[in-house]
């Protein structure tokens, strides 16, 4: 129960979970080591979903290498028998498809599609977080919550 002046009384539930109660009578007690604790739960958590991000980035991009080196072998294949290609559309198409997907892969890797020097710099909301520890705004708050 919080008693608050001019409201009165308020009743906050807090279910079966007591870890809740703890944390805000921490944060009560103690706000810098609470502080400290919440910051590197968050910075914990963006290592978690950035890992996952780039694994399923990965296994995405593998699948469309698979795809694209088919689709390159496919048109070996057509240079050695073109004649199968042209009675058959399907297989034409995928080829041309499949040759698209491999010009994709390899475009950001030519001069043409090199990103710019400021695209490269932006830093990301991801990389915020896990630098938050080093920042001035950091240190200045666990000063102020001294």
């Amino acid at each position: 129960m919080i008693n608050i002046k001019s409201l009165g009384d308020l009743v906050i539930d807090f279910g079966s979970s007591s870890d809740i109660q703890k944390k805000l009578v921490k944060a009560y007690n103690n706000p810098k080591s609470f502080f400290k604790e919440s910051v590197k739960d968050q910075v914990s958590q963006t290592k978690l979903k950035k890992n996952s991000f780039n694994f399923f980035k990965l296994i995405g991009k593998g699948i469309l290498w698979m795809f694209a080196l088919i689709g390159l072998l496919m048109l070996f294949n057509f240079a050695i028998n073109p004649v199968e290609f042209l009675n058959e559309p399907g297989l034409l198409f995928m080829t041309v498809l499949c040759n698209l997907l491999l010009a994709y892969l390899i475009y950001p890797h030519t001069k043409w599609g090199k990103k710019s020097k400021l695209a490269n710099k932006k830093i990301s909301k991801n990389d915020k977080v896990l630098n938050f520890e080093n920042s001035k705004e950091y240190k200045e708050i666990l000063k102020n919550l001294s």
